[in-house]
């Protein structure tokens, strides 16, 4: 489990050996002198949406988190183990994204999407993610194979 402070901290996740704290405007209303205590997947729902909702939801969930925060020792350790714990996403083996760096890719498939996180084989971290079309979909003049969105994230 990961404990939240009082969120009016200006600590990001994963530093100072806490995990998830967040502070932005509207979450400090809301959890403004009280503690909870959460795991992973419900920090991310209650800030970055439902992530509770699968694998895809929780997936965009750690991409906006990853947009806002760094995760330290801590909260790389909490977000592998949510992927190790998300539905229907597999190991795929070993990849380059696209900057060149060597990871471990994780694949999720479904509604003609396949998103796949790419893992740095040595700590953990989250180097990228990234959607390619699994079908040919006309109507978007897409064929399956194509990307449709990538991010990829630096030290």
């Amino acid at each position: 489990m990961v404990t939240v402070p009082d969120s009016r901290s200006d600590t990001a996740p994963g530093t100072a050996g806490v995990g998830w704290r967040r502070s932005k405007d509207g979450d400090s209303d809301r959890m403004r002198g009280r503690e909870r205590t959460w795991g992973p997947r419900g920090y991310l729902s209650q800030v970055y949406g439902c992530a509770c909702a699968g694998t895809p939801a929780l997936l965009d969930a750690l991409t906006s988190l990853l947009h806002d925060w760094t995760p330290g020792l801590s909260g790389t350790a909490s977000v592998d183990e949510l992927l190790a714990a998300a539905p229907g996403l597999r190991p795929a083996g070993a990849v380059t994204d696209r900057l060149g760096r060597h990871g471990q890719a994780y694949v999720h498939d479904a509604e003609g999407l396949r998103r796949m996180v790419v893992l740095d084989p040595v700590d953990g971290r989250v180097l990228g993610i990234e959607e390619t079309f699994t079908q040919d979909r006309p109507e978007y003049r897409v064929k399956a194979g194509d990307v449709m969105s990538y991010q990829a994230w630096m030290d």
